[in-house]
């Protein structure tokens, strides 16, 4: 990785579907560990506002070692440990002649 400037983490689902006694089984989920990354702001507008308060719009990409991504929502962090949100994944695009994936969120 040329330059690292964050981390992203993957949301982990696990159990949902049949227990060993035939009951549901309730869906848990959590964070996967942190995932170095290059992320860069397509588009962070701060100015929207409501009734009572404000909202950030926010699109971002990142790029990590590697051509394994499984996860469908992300949450990004920067190197200083500042919490920029969590997304949707938009799209993972493998970059196979360098083995990295290109995540747009």
């Amino acid at each position: 990785m040329s330059l690292v400037n964050g981390y992203i983490l993957g949301l982990l689902n696990s159990g949902a579907g049949i227990d060993q006694n035939g009951d549901p089984a309730p869906l848990s989920s959590g964070w996967s560990d942190p995932i170095p990354a290059n992320i860069r702001a397509n588009t962070r507008n701060t100015t929207g506002t409501y009734t009572g308060g404000r909202f950030t719009v926010a699109k971002y990409t990142a790029i990590i070692d590697g051509l394994e991504f499984p996860y469908t929502r992300v949450r990004l962090k920067t190197d200083a440990g500042e919490e920029l949100g969590e997304f949707d994944v938009q799209n993972a695009e493998k970059l196979t002649f360098v083995n990295r994936t290109k995540i747009t969120v």
